[in-house]
């Protein structure tokens, strides 16, 4: 995987493995974070496009007819625990 990364030039690569060698992968330009904290790093930056996104996918998500709750709860299964937090605070302001 991270010979995958150097050669196809990736900037990022999402994980929970501890294994990788982090400072080898920095040193050709690739990041190494799991998805929680990427993506609660992003939202801090500006949630609009989260919340868009959680209203398109709850139009179509289980038919249109499973709740917020219901979507959060998958996140949370998905392990971005700290995202979804950050997430459910904007979908409340």
């Amino acid at each position: 995987m991270c010979a995958l990364a150097i050669a196809g030039e990736a900037d990022w690569l999402f994980t929970y493995d501890r294994g990788y060698l982090r400072s080898a992968l920095a040193s050709h330009g690739v990041h190494v974070t799991s998805p929680d904290v990427f993506l609660s790093e992003v939202i801090d930056n500006d949630p609009t496009p989260f919340i868009e996104l959680v209203n398109a996918q709850l139009a179509v998500w289980g038919g249109g007819h499973l709740s917020l709750d219901d979507l959060l709860a998958a996140y949370e299964r998905a392990k971005v625990p700290v995202f979804v937090g950050k997430l459910r605070d904007a979908l409340t302001s």
